[in-house]
């Protein structure tokens, strides 16, 4: 599972409600006319923010997400982000052994086909401690990108939906 929108997301995005809604208080806080235009490029890093926190959950709806300095139950179902979010079952837990760290688990997850692969954990400090940020590579989550792509077609829908 990746953190991107469905392809043709834009091409079938109508506005709903709350988007006018959301537009309507707009413009009463700014107190002057903006172009179908110019309340697009207020509303589409709105909405795209609001599908980045649809997608989160989705993901982590999976399971806990993979921080290595979290401790881990055998049977617990966990979210690897680095890993694409994929996610997989605690099937073992073991003390690590490493005289150049402090002490630390190592546990062993199975994903989905049989694989296993084993992963550390109560592991203090390592790089991957740092829950994700929204760092997304897909272009359709840049407000820039869908308004340069998608712009012509969504004034087109925000203008009937701002006529009804």
């Amino acid at each position: 599972m990746t953190k991107s929108l469905q392809n043709d997301f834009w091409e079938r995005y109508q506005f709903q409600e709350k988007d006018i809604e959301y537009l309507f208080n707009h413009l009463i806080e700014v107190e002057e006319p903006l172009t179908p235009k110019e309340l697009l490029q207020f509303i589409v890093p709105t909405i795209i923010a609001g599908e980045k926190k649809k997608i989160e959950k989705q993901q982590l709806s999976a399971g806990t997400l993979y921080l290595p300095k979290n401790h881990y139950e055998i049977g617990q179902s966990v979210v690897f982000p680095i890993l694409n979010w994929e996610s997989g079952k605690v099937v073992s837990i073991r003390a690590g052994s490493n005289p150049d760290i402090p002490s630390f688990e190592v546990m062993e997850i199975e994903f989905a086909g049989g694989d296993r692969r084993q992963f550390a954990a109560a592991l203090e400090k390592h790089e991957l401690n740092t829950a994700p940020q929204n760092n997304v590579d897909d272009p359709t989550l840049d407000p820039d990108y869908v308004i340069k792509n998608f712009g012509k077609i969504l004034v087109d829908r925000l203008k009937k939906a701002l006529e009804q």
